[in-house]
């Protein structure tokens, strides 16, 4: 089947419909919730979408990545380019904000940082997801999935450099975190293809 049309198939059932739907949703109100009034001097709206985006992308990811650890690869490739694509999918909403807040954070920055995001956090998913399988710990999944996330900010904080905070990074430019972001979504990869050259043989 046409790889495409395998992604269409995948999107349009009901859980990929509703996380969607909660994180266009989610985006939507951290916009509205924050736009200024017309005698604001200043339109800081992008700032609170960048921290939902951050926050929505990190649990859907992770969460998806835990869960589907012992997926079969086609769902797990298939998940990995939907959540891709719910990343593109919010880009005009936070290019409006972006416009219409004008931060110091360049636009180059802004651009590909959701799907690398979505993509490393997914990959970190899978092996949290791993991890609890091996522990017998899975059902633990909803418990876990925010826990790391916290974790990681609190790593950050800890040792004062942007590795793994999604929050930061979604409003400042970090080397280190953009390196980490690479590091996982090629691991992603090398992953995914390994073990689709084991199940071809």
């Amino acid at each position: 089947m046409n790889p495409l049309r395998q992604l269409v198939q995948r999107i349009v059932l009901p859980d990929a419909q509703q996380y969607l739907t909660l994180y266009l949703i989610a985006l939507l109100f951290a916009l509205m919730a924050s736009w200024p009034t017309a005698a604001a001097p200043v339109n800081d709206a992008w700032f609170a979408l960048a921290y939902a985006r951050a926050a929505a992308l990190g649990l859907l990811s992770l969460g998806y990545g835990a869960t589907l650890a012992a997926a079969d690869r086609r769902e797990q490739r298939l998940v990995a380019a939907m959540l891709a694509l719910f990343a593109l999918l919010a880009l005009p909403l936070e290019i409006a904000a972006y416009a219409a807040s004008y931060p110091a954070t360049a636009l180059s920055w802004v651009l590909p940082l959701p799907a690398l995001t979505a993509l490393a956090m997914y990959a970190l998913g899978l092996l949290l997801g791993k991890v609890l399988l091996a522990i017998r710990l899975h059902p633990l999944i909803p418990i876990v999935v925010p826990a790391a996330l916290a974790g990681m900010v609190a790593l950050d904080m800890t040792i004062g450099v942007n590795l793994l905070n999604p929050f930061t990074a979604a409003v400042r430019v970090s080397w280190p975190h953009l390196t980490m972001l690479l590091l996982a979504v090629l691991t992603l990869f090398v992953f995914l293809s390994q073990r689709i050259q084991k199940e071809a043989v």
